[in-house]
């Protein structure tokens, strides 16, 4: 074994074991960050890349551990896991089987990730120091992509990214490394707490505001009848893109929603409202189509739905006209929140299923909001109940019992 200064720049290397046996070294590369390890595989290969940091004396001794690998085995280690190979990996198997939506924000938070990081670092070495440094410069707008530079982030967006990464680590510590082990030994960052937003925008569109979109885009028969489907079934706008021509009975007024489509995969048939079957009946007369053709038919490709981002273009164009806020969060999602809300009065049970929701308690901790005057109706229902106290003075107020039979 070997140490010495090369290169006219005093660049530091270190040699472990035998030349054209199982020789390893390790040198400065601090222009591609750190210091990276160099050897030949058992075929022959050049492998060459960083170790992910720049302690000489740790990296001494991870050449001397692959050299004595090596030795011993007869073939080289595997390459070491960085997180950019890592990220590669995870989106390669896993990111496809996620929603659009989902996909696109875990192709950005990668992209920040390795900002933040560093392409090269090793998984294994992630700490709670760096957990806090990312949340810190994310909710400050240090650490962001170039067009929201320096712009503050709020705790859920955060949050989504923190899940995210738990995610990866928690799948590389489950994955195998074709070897017989697994990619990580265990998630470093397992336990680490989440930011959360104490109180989340979910703003709830009003009838008014539905009204005034409708008014802005009865110029435009596709976006006023997504919009009137999307305030009349409550459902997601993925949902809403996908319908098929024959997943509506306009007959019966029924509307089956896709299984393979949804959020979570939930295939159900609902009834329809009657200004949804109207709207429904109007496009179906002006476009002519039936059978497996798409409600919402793509312009330039009419075997796939609109995109999303086509829905997303509608609502930022009439949104402005109509009057609704700008950047509060509304979105196609307030009408489905406003959808929960409207119906407060139909049991849970029947609400979950309306509008596609996984559980009751879904409805009630994410969508439903408290509302005073709902509570105020609940209190004067008391008064009609046959088994409820009676209005104090009346005649047939009793004194409560006391003592036992």
């Amino acid at each position: 074994m070997t140490e010495r200064q090369t290169r006219e720049d005093g660049a530091w290397s270190f040699v472990a074991g035998e030349k054209g046996r199982n020789r390893v070294r390790v040198f400065d590369r601090p222009e591609r960050g750190g210091i990276w390890i160099d050897y030949r595989g058992d075929t022959g290969k050049r492998v060459r890349q960083p170790l992910g940091h720049a302690d000489r004396e740790r990296a001494k001794l991870e050449a001397e551990e692959v050299a004595a690998r090596f030795r011993r085995h007869g073939t080289a280690p595997p390459a070491t896991l960085t997180l950019s190979r890592l990220f590669e990996m995870y989106e390669r198997e896993v990111v496809p089987r996620k929603a659009e939506s989902t996909q696109a924000h875990n192709r950005r938070a990668f992209t920040l990730f390795r900002k933040a990081f560093g392409a090269t670092r090793r998984p294994a070495t992630l700490n709670r120091r760096d957990w806090d440094s990312y949340i810190e410069r994310r909710a400050s707008g240090a650490l962001a992509h170039a067009e929201r530079k320096g712009e503050e982030v709020r705790a859920a967006v955060i949050e989504q990214d923190c899940r995210l990464l738990l995610a990866v680590l928690n799948w590389a510590a489950r994955a195998g490394d074709g070897a017989g082990g697994y990619l990580l030994e265990r998630n470093p960052l397992s336990g680490l707490d989440v930011p959360k937003e104490e109180s989340p925008r979910r703003p709830v569109a009003t009838r008014e505001q539905f009204e005034a979109f409708v008014k802005a885009a009865a110029s435009s028969p596709q976006v006023l009848l997504f919009a009137t489907l999307a305030w009349y079934t409550g459902h997601r706008g993925k949902s809403v893109r996908h319908l098929r021509w024959s997943d509506v009975d306009l007959e019966a007024g029924t509307v089956r929603w896709r299984g393979d489509v949804d959020k979570i995969g939930y295939e159900h048939k609902n009834p329809l409202h009657p200004e949804a079957v109207a709207a429904l009946k109007r496009e179906r007369a002006r476009v002519s189509a039936i059978g497996d053709a798409f409600v919402f038919p793509a312009p330039d490709d009419a075997s796939n739905p609109i995109a999303r981002e086509t829905a997303s273009h509608w609502w930022t164009r009439y949104a402005v006209s109509a009057g609704i806020p700008e950047r509060e969060w509304y979105g196609w999602h307030s009408f489905r929140r406003a959808f929960a809300n409207t119906l407060r009065a139909v049991p849970l049970r029947d609400l979950k299923d309306l509008d596609g929701w996984k559980t009751e308690k879904t409805v009630v901790s994410v969508y439903q909001q408290p509302s005073q005057d709902a509570q105020r109706r609940g209190l004067e229902a008391l008064n009609s109940t046959p088994n409820g106290p009676a209005t104090p003075g009346s005649e047939t107020q009793q004194a409560p019992r006391t003592g036992t039979n």
